[in-house]
């Protein structure tokens, strides 16, 4: 299984924001055990589609030369299904960002 959860980013503005987008295929690996007859893409995978956006923008923003590593989730909420044929919309905006850390707020639609 391949763990690129994003397939392009389509808006980029360093230490603002980042948008990107995930085209939810039937043929995806993790469709085959989540769940059999009825597909529906795991909340941690799509939580890991908005943190690898998120790394992208702070990747971005320092010129190459940080990544992202999740520390924290707060407030996550999965309403909706994500089924084969969805197309998850990546919203991530910097909150804050310093030398040491950043954080960022992300949706997934």
């Amino acid at each position: 299984m391949r763990f690129l959860l994003i397939d392009r980013l389509t808006e980029l503005r360093p230490r603002e924001s980042a948008r990107a987008v995930k085209a939810v295929s039937g043929s995806e690996d993790f469709f085959a055990d989540h769940f059999p007859g009825n597909p529906v893409m795991p909340g941690v995978l799509i939580t890991e589609a908005m943190a690898q956006t998120g790394g992208a923008l702070i990747t971005l923003s320092t010129d190459m030369e940080s990544f992202g590593v999740m520390s924290l989730i707060q407030g996550a909420k999965f309403r909706t299904p994500v089924r084969p044929g969805s197309v998850l919309d990546l919203q991530v905006t910097m909150e804050a960002m310093d030398d040491a850390s950043a954080r960022v707020h992300a949706r997934a639609h």
